[in-house]
């Protein structure tokens, strides 16, 4: 029973990786590899008085993110082994020594990897960086991008890009300053939660909070490594409706499950 951990840590890291890329009453994402046709995931987003949900649907992940911004409770819903898993801000403490021990064992493995996995860490350690580390330029202003008129920033190390960001204000996007604030209180905990992870691949969240967390909304983002464009994150539709109450209450029917279960099944099933 490793499975349902397995499935969940991607879930909360791709939240981490992709956060920044919406906010509104319901904001339909896509994120893809450049490099990898089937590394793609698709994202929509609820949010709407202090709730949030993000789904995923991809060809590794199925499932959502369901936040309360006034309890700060995050419910992982992994749709692939039917699993609702509520946690707590105790549990979030737990959380992150288990994040400790995954980070840990993440260096050991690519240590001993073979290498084409060698590889996949060595672009991970990329987009990470690309994504969270830098303060990057502003290049242009009043770019079309997308349907909007967007800033184009850059990061660049010398000649090399390492990420672009076509930015628009959140004005032109309709998105209310407090849904923007609902999906900022939810990135910074996800971002707390895998520190570790995101520290082992070189990320610098502290610069990365300083250069999104500006009332800016990304419309678009590219990331290079080795001065080629590996990954895009791209916004495909902004709708603005009223959402019900049950559009951010996890499936019925799904086998409710505490963190602590998960981490119990992952040592015995580590053990076998």
């Amino acid at each position: 029973m490793m499975r349902p951990m397995k499935n969940i840590l991607p879930l909360l890291l791709l939240w981490v990786w992709a956060a920044p890329l919406w906010a509104g009453s319901e904001i339909m994402v896509r994120l893809e590899s450049v490099s990898d046709k089937n590394a793609w995931v698709n994202l929509d987003a609820l949010v709407q008085d202090g709730q949030l949900k993000v789904s995923f649907m991809g060809p590794w992940s199925r499932g959502s993110l369901i936040y309360n911004q006034k309890t700060s409770v995050i419910t992982v819903v992994d749709d692939m082994d039917k699993i609702n898993v509520p946690i707590s801000p105790a549990d979030q403490t737990a959380f992150k020594m288990v994040s400790y021990l995954v980070a840990a064992k993440l260096t050991g493995e690519e240590e001993g990897a073979n290498d084409s996995v060698k590889l996949a860490y060595k672009l991970a350690k990329q987009n990470a960086r690309a994504l969270f580390n830098g303060s990057a330029d502003l290049m242009a202003v009043k770019v079309p991008m997308d349907g909007f008129s967007c800033d184009l920033f850059e990061l660049r190390t010398g000649a090399v890009k390492n990420r672009q960001v076509w930015m628009t204000t959140t004005q032109a996007t309709g998105i209310t300053t407090d849904e923007y604030d609902t999906l900022w209180s939810l990135t910074r905990q996800m971002v707390d939660l895998t520190e570790y992870e995101l520290s082992g691949l070189g990320a610098d969240t502290d610069s990365f909070f300083h250069g999104y967390s500006n009332l800016e909304f990304p419309i678009h983002v590219a990331l290079y490594a080795d001065g080629k464009i590996s990954s895009r994150f791209k916004v495909v539709k902004i709708l603005h409706r009223v959402l019900t109450a049950d559009a951010f209450e996890p499936p019925a029917g799904y086998q409710t499950m505490s963190l602590l279960n998960l981490v119990e099944q992952g040592i015995s099933g580590h053990s076998r």
